[in-house]
């Protein structure tokens, strides 16, 4: 294996410095949302929604003021009552995407977006004003490609993004470890062989979650993590530790945005 789950969760790749180097013509940081996370993924099935919640439920044991914006339309996975969560739908009349994700970061402490899978017009959009990006890939060459579509369609020769973009690339709910190596291995060929553009530098790391019983215990009872947790300690003890590791790693990962100031 390349991770040990037992006791902490670390990245299993981290993009070399010399991809990351500042250049004059980036976009400031200044002209982003840094208190703004966005859950990016074409491929549906990923999931998004679920890493979305997670985060949110994390975050909001911590800190009551965090909200989760839905722009995935066709999907509404979060019926939670303990949930801060606004459906873009309910907006979409009087509001452009844009104008949510800015009105929600000035009145929340921390915004979670869970970004639609098939409108890339739209993640051209959003990245326009988020560089903290977590990206899902589901084990195998099929989610694999088309993650890698969407890094060179986003990021390469003709896109209209400039600026700094950390992203976390998340290998979600592996089974087999062999499998999931192949995969990792795949993603830091591509990687590594990528070069945006030259307006665009991209920061990113790789790292993985196991399939959990939790999570789907979760998903089936319509309740957050914790909550689930709460209830089964015994059961859940090493899942729920694994979980509130990845949180962490991502706070620590956006450390360098505002994110820090208002959160623990």
């Amino acid at each position: 294996m390349l991770y040990d789950y037992k006791f902490t969760l670390k990245p299993l790749y981290v993009t070399p410095s010399e991809f990351v180097s500042n250049c004059n013509n980036l976009k400031s940081k200044n002209d982003f949302l840094t208190n703004v996370i966005a859950i990016v993924s074409t491929k549906g099935g990923t999931g998004k929604s679920t890493i979305a919640s997670i985060l949110h439920s994390y975050f909001e044991d911590d800190l009551s003021n965090v909200v989760l914006l839905n722009l995935d339309i066709k999907q509404f996975a979060y019926n939670n009552d303990n949930f801060s969560i606004v459906n873009y739908l309910d907006y979409m009349d009087t509001h452009t995407i844009r104008e949510m994700i800015v009105e929600l970061s000035i009145n929340y402490n921390f915004v979670i977006i869970d970004t639609p899978s098939n409108n890339i017009s739209q993640l051209f959009d959003i990245l326009s004003i988020v560089q903290n990006l977590i990206i899902p890939i589901s084990v195998g060459n099929r989610s694999l490609l088309c993650i890698e579509s969407m890094i060179d369609t986003l990021f390469g020769e003709g896109s209209t993004l400039s600026g700094f973009y950390n992203i976390l690339f998340m290998f979600n709910n592996y089974i087999n470890c062999n499998i999931l190596n192949k995969s990792i291995q795949k993603l830091i060929i591509h990687q590594s062989d990528f070069f945006p553009i030259s307006k665009i530098k991209l920061n990113s790391i790789i790292t993985s979650i196991e399939s959990m019983n939790i999570i789907y215990e979760s998903e089936n009872l319509n309740k957050s993590i914790f909550q689930v947790f709460n209830k089964n300690k015994s059961s859940y003890s090493y899942e729920i530790i694994v979980l509130i590791e990845f949180c962490k790693m991502v706070d620590e990962y956006f450390y360098s945005t505002k994110l820090h100031t208002h959160l623990k």
